[in-house]
């Protein structure tokens, strides 16, 4: 059943984030690189009010769900609060918008994009979730992605059409939310409205610190875009987006992981067997280390190939979120062993640190570096949260980080060698060239890479 589930949510996220993946492309193509980087603030800037519907309640109500006890009053209760939390997000995101001095075109693209925080309030994919009904979920994620790309196809055809892009996408979105409640009042039962404000506020206290980590790492990670965009540095905001936008797709593979990753370490842990922690860390890396190497090499065609040249600055800031990118898969292991042993308190308390410093620090680097400082400060703070959590997890386990490294850094210098010798080569030809190696390398340590891989089983 695990293995099915994986499967079919994998299966609905790749596509869906390819479909994504298209839509971008097309922008890209039909719009300049200002008016990209003004659709991408007002995404983004909708996004955090869109975290007011959540607080830890979707986490919250998977366990509910999983636990099989008075689902239909649970859903209930979730549904009416989040809409509830969705219309005051929604007034909130308009009415702030219009007190700040932005130009009209970006206050339409919040007006329009605001209608997100509605329909995202009303999804019932965390439902599904709790019940195991992945292929819901899957299909969900698949089609609003789907739809969105479609419409832009069928809409935007001149950067005059710009209005036409969060239109498009909120209407994907409403399609998702719909269609996952059409299956709920199908197949299990019909949603009531039941506002108890008593039993709201104690729902609240009890579900904040469960996602407060979230709501804080969303904010940290989103703040470049929001920044850049509040100082007015238009390019700069373009520029960032694309770098930043091409660094979403490749962190479906981290969004995977911590999928299957953490009711292993949980089972793992609570035997003592700490030592998994090592064997895992050791081959992500090899995985890792040089995939992102690779990436890194290739950034400039990569880039002419995506997007117009003036794009181009982009890639310096996809450069540097590459290493935002490592710490990231590295924290994925050291702070879901920390959940996995409960830690989630001292958890909770070190993204709060992170976010502090992202707050200070992209202030300064972004006035004095533009979408580089936002980048760089975005790659500082996961550096700073994963060293964080791996002092606390050292504290329950003493282990070396560094005895990690060396066999995948030997792995991706064997595999980067021959880049570096014909890296003028075509694109297609490099990518060939290092998926070849990669797997021929494979072979080769393939005795070691097993022997880290038996002792997970």
């Amino acid at each position: 059943m695990i293995a099915k589930n994986f499967l079919f949510l994998s299966f609905g996220e790749i596509l869906g984030r390819f479909f994504s993946f298209l839509a971008i492309i097309y922008l890209t193509r039909k719009i300049n690189l200002i008016n990209f980087g003004e659709v991408n603030f007002a995404l983004t800037y909708v996004s955090y009010f869109s975290l007011l519907t959540n607080f830890g309640l979707l986490i919250y109500g998977i366990r509910k769900i999983a636990q099989e006890k008075s689902i239909k009053e649970i859903v209930d209760k979730i549904f009416s609060f989040r809409l509830l939390l969705g219309i005051l997000a929604f007034l909130s995101s308009i009415l702030l918008i219009h007190i700040l001095k932005e130009d009209i075109i970006l206050k339409k693209l919040v007006l329009i994009y605001s209608f997100f925080i509605l329909f995202d309030a009303i999804n019932l994919e965390w439902f599904f979730l709790g019940k195991e009904k992945i292929g819901f979920c899957a299909l969900n994620r698949f089609l609003t992605n789907f739809l969105y790309f479609l419409l832009l196809l069928i809409f935007l055809e001149s950067k005059k059409e710009i209005l036409f892009i969060p239109f498009s996408f909120i209407l994907g979105n409403l399609f998702g939310s719909l269609m996952l409640l059409y299956f709920y009042h199908h197949k299990f039962n019909k949603i009531s409205i039941k506002l108890d404000f008593k039993k709201n506020f104690f729902l609240l206290k009890e579900t904040l610190p469960l996602g407060g980590a979230q709501i804080l790492i969303q904010i940290y990670t989103l703040s470049g875009i929001i920044f850049l965009g509040l100082l007015k540095m238009k390019k700069e905001l373009g520029y960032y987006s694309a770098g930043f936008r091409i660094l979403l797709i490749l962190m479906i593979f981290d969004r995977i992981f911590n999928q299957i990753i953490l009711p292993f370490l949980t089972r793992k842990l609570e035997e003592g067997n700490f030592a998994v922690i090592k064997n895992i860390t050791r081959l992500v890396l090899i995985f890792l280390l040089p995939f992102t190497f690779f990436l890194f090499i290739i950034s400039d065609k990569l880039f002419l190939f995506l997007f117009p040249q003036e794009y181009l600055l982009g890639k310096e800031v996809f450069q540097i979120l590459l290493g935002f990118f490592i710490f990231t898969f590295l924290n994925s292991i050291v702070s879901l062993s920390l959940l996995a042993i409960k830690e989630d308190r001292q958890y909770f308390k070190n993204i709060l640190r992170g976010t502090l410093f992202n707050l200070f620090t992209i202030i300064i680097l972004t006035k004095n570096f533009f979408h580089l400082g936002a980048a760089l400060s975005l790659l500082l703070t996961e550096a700073l949260i994963f060293f964080l959590n791996f002092q606390t997890l050292k504290s329950f386990y003493k282990f070396n980080l560094l005895s990690s490294f060396p066999l995948p850094l030997l792995f991706a210098f064997l595999t980067l060698l021959p880049i570096f010798f014909f890296k003028n080569l075509p694109l297609i030809i490099l990518i060939m060239l290092f998926l070849i190696t990669y797997f021929c390398l494979l072979m080769v340590f393939q005795k070691e890479i097993k022997k880290d891989y038996y002792l997970l089983k």
